[in-house]
């Protein structure tokens, strides 16, 4: 099971992250890890609007597996993304909003 290999002690206030497995042959899924580790679907079903967040790490490179048809050798290969929720509150205007507060606070008092 996958899933055991994602599971963590998340809290429940903790931002979810997705998490796609590609084994280089073809074959890739996707995991949403949050309090539960859930099985989304095959295939990627990441947010393409978050791709320039991405981590990837190999994964078991020591583990080859021949699963194709071809039988040639696979490497599996994790790429994970910040969820949705996470992107809009730390990638959003709030940030920026909260710098200028503070930015203008200490103008303020310097004056």
């Amino acid at each position: 099971r996958w899933t055991s290999f994602f599971s963590m002690p998340l809290h429940k206030d903790d931002h979810p992250a997705i998490v796609v497995v590609d084994d280089s042959c073809g074959v890739d899924f996707t995991l949403r890890v949050a309090e539960e580790t859930q099985f989304v679907g095959y295939g990627d079903h990441h947010d393409s609007e978050l791709d320039e967040y991405v981590q990837v790490y190999d994964f078991a490179p020591f583990l080859e597996t021949e699963h194709n048809s071809q039988g040639t050798d696979c490497a599996w290969t994790i790429h994970i993304y910040p969820g949705t929720a996470f992107a809009q509150e730390h990638l959003g205007q709030k940030p920026q909003n909260m710098t200028i507060v503070v930015v203008f606070v200490f103008f303020s008092m310097s004056i």
